[in-house]
């Protein structure tokens, strides 16, 4: 009836929360070649003079010390999906994760997308999955082929 699908809409209006939109990036090969593979930068992404860029306006407390913006190698940006894992890590686009049920390790999963993300919050919404955090397709590329 009417009363019931409108209980039904209010318990998934609450369960879907604002997420922080953020991203991550390595550094252009080209502007650091010392840096690009030590880690990655947190921020906004955007085009800077015709390059991408990343506004880091978290990284090491502040913004970049000149205020100018980070190049970035477009290939590795990942966008946050808003979960943590069991241990509290970030989970962005493309990382690759353990997906456990009951405690006990199930199988490697990767979260190339929006459909992927779907999957694993009906399977830990669901059905009591939690995960871990394995690693991503530019620290790890064997995992590519190891994913399930």
């Amino acid at each position: 009836s009417r009363w019931k699908a409108r209980i039904t809409e209010e318990k998934t209006f609450r369960r879907v929360k604002m997420r922080e939109i953020k991203f991550r990036a390595r550094l252009d090969k080209k502007s650091f070649p010392k840096s690009h593979s030590k880690g990655w930068v947190y921020g906004f992404v955007s085009k800077y003079k015709g390059d991408w860029s990343m506004d880091t306006y978290g990284n090491y407390g502040g913004f970049v010390a000149n205020g100018s913006y980070l190049a970035i190698d477009p290939e590795t940006i990942g966008q946050y999906t808003g979960l943590t894992d069991k241990n509290g890590k970030e989970l962005y686009f493309n990382d690759y994760i353990h997906v456990y049920f009951g405690g006990k390790y199930n199988k490697t999963v990767p979260i190339k997308d929006i459909y992927d993300l779907s999957n694993l919050i009906r399977l830990i919404e669901d059905h009591g999955a939690t995960f871990k955090i394995y690693g991503n397709a530019y620290d790890n590329p064997e995992l590519l082929e190891g994913a399930n």
